[in-house]
């Protein structure tokens, strides 16, 4: 028959086993997480350069019509030729169209890089899960050992001696 010391140190073995084995499968989904969010953040790096550069080429064929309509309504007017003004007009119109696209680049490339950055943090919380989940759960162990009552016992050697 178990004395009530026996049953109370059976029980805290038992609950510290069962935490630090709560805290190790913890690690182990922690890493499972971080590994899909890495996965996550790397395909919205490449969608958001693939964005940008898809935004950017858009712009440029809007940019191509628009340049179009423009020197033709030059041309249309009765005695306006393709020199001069209307050249620098279109030269200039011609310059903003390709710097729009040129912040449709770059905006796709910020984000590729916010996102990649993002799955970089992700790697790191994925490599340092299952040895933080192990220093929990040795912790716990330890602890655990600490609070039990056999050291109580008159066989358990006190301290300093």
């Amino acid at each position: 028959m178990c004395t009530g010391a026996e049953i109370a140190a059976i029980s805290a073995i038992g609950g510290g086993a069962t935490s630090a084995g709560g805290a190790i499968a913890g690690g182990f989904a922690q890493k499972r997480s971080s590994k899909f969010n890495v996965k996550i953040a790397e395909r919205k790096a490449a969608l958001d350069l693939q964005q940008g550069r898809f935004e950017a080429d858009r712009i440029r064929e809007a940019g191509e019509v628009l340049l179009k309509r423009q020197l033709a309504g030059f041309l249309g007017a009765g005695g306006v030729t393709a020199e001069g003004t209307p050249t620098i007009v279109a030269g200039k119109t011609a310059e903003d169209i390709e710097l729009d696209a040129q912040a449709a680049i770059f905006g796709g490339k910020i984000g590729e890089m916010e996102a990649l950055t993002k799955a970089r943090l992700e790697k790191s919380r994925a490599s340092g899960a299952l040895p933080g989940a192990f220093f929990e759960a040795g912790s716990t162990l330890l602890t655990t050992a600490d609070t039990l009552p056999w050291k109580k016992h008159p066989l358990y050697p006190a301290p300093g001696n």
